[in-house]
């Protein structure tokens, strides 16, 4: 509790969590360490009830957990969505809309809801992940419409049929 300095909740999996001093208040950020998967980066999410929202780059994971709580409301782990490589939250929507990688699968791109942790909409984009060393190295093309492979193309310099 900020007010008493009370420890409201403490978890086994996350431990030496670090302030880091350089943020605005408004986008408080920290460290914790995650035995087994190294140090997860988390933002506070400004919503009511509020969340923590924290993603670990080298192997993908994204978690949101329950600040009030600290229950965890979504695991990528758990949820076998893939890798995340990217997020980004959204206050407005309070939302996390993330792009994870799938092995030979089209990327995923996915908004989940913080109030409960779930997967509100996805959709696979027109290029899958390819892994390095894999098949020919190239991405693969999914099946979606023209346009979005039309699209994906512009983006990524890369051409779909």
């Amino acid at each position: 509790d900020g007010s008493t300095g009370k420890t409201l909740w403490s978890r086994s999996d996350l431990r030496d969590c670090q302030a880091l001093d350089d943020t605005p208040p408004q986008d408080y950020e920290f460290r914790c360490e995650f035995p087994g998967a190294g140090t997860l980066n988390f933002v506070i999410a400004p919503i009511d009830p509020p969340r923590m929202v924290g993603h670990h780059a080298p192997d993908g994971r994204l978690m949101v957990l329950d600040l009030d709580t600290g229950r965890t409301l979504f695991d990528s782990v758990e949820q076998r969505v893939g890798r995340v490589r990217r997020y980004t939250l959204s206050r407005a929507h309070a939302q996390v809309v993330f792009a994870s990688e799938r092995e030979n699968q089209p990327i995923l791109v996915a908004g989940i809801g913080l109030e409960y942790g779930a997967i509100r909409w996805q959709f696979e984009s027109a290029i899958a992940h390819h892994e390095p060393g894999g098949g020919n190295g190239r991405p693969v093309c999914g099946r979606s419409a023209g346009t979005m492979r039309r699209r994906a193309h512009r983006l990524s310099g890369t051409l779909c049929p």
